[in-house]
């Protein structure tokens, strides 16, 4: 009878915001798992997809793949400035979020190295 007059009744969430502020991580996710999420949004942007298309900096948009780089990380920033204000990708420099962008590419088997060496999947599959 001592333990159940030392519990101590649990107040739930509400709303799912108070849900989510309690939700525990053991590791913060990366800006690379941050930028993932809207690089996937914006691959269906031609505009945001002709940035990797190129191999050699003669094939680049705007004339070197780090500048291809570069306007991939300044859409993904402006998205999350747009739609999420709050979030860490809205505030990182454009330097750190090219190199965001490229290691994700990786992830998707769409970055520089894959298309180079014909491992990237032409067939969109």
């Amino acid at each position: 009878m001592a333990d159940e007059a030392k519990k101590v009744a649990r107040i739930l969430p509400k709303t799912r915001q108070q849900l989510v502020a309690r939700r525990h991580l053991k590791k913060q996710p990366s800006i690379h798992d941050l930028v993932e999420p809207i690089f996937e949004v914006l691959w269906d942007d031609e505009n945001f997809a002709k940035y990797f298309q190129a191999s050699v900096n003669s094939e680049a948009v705007e004339g070197s793949l780090r500048s291809d780089d570069q306007e991939a990380a300044r859409m993904i920033r402006d998205y999350a400035v747009a739609n999420n204000p709050g979030s860490p990708v809205a505030h990182k420099n454009l330097h750190t979020l090219a190199f965001s962008v490229r290691i994700v590419a990786n992830r998707f088997q769409v970055g520089r190295d894959a298309t180079l060496n014909g491992n990237g999947n032409d067939d969109g599959e």
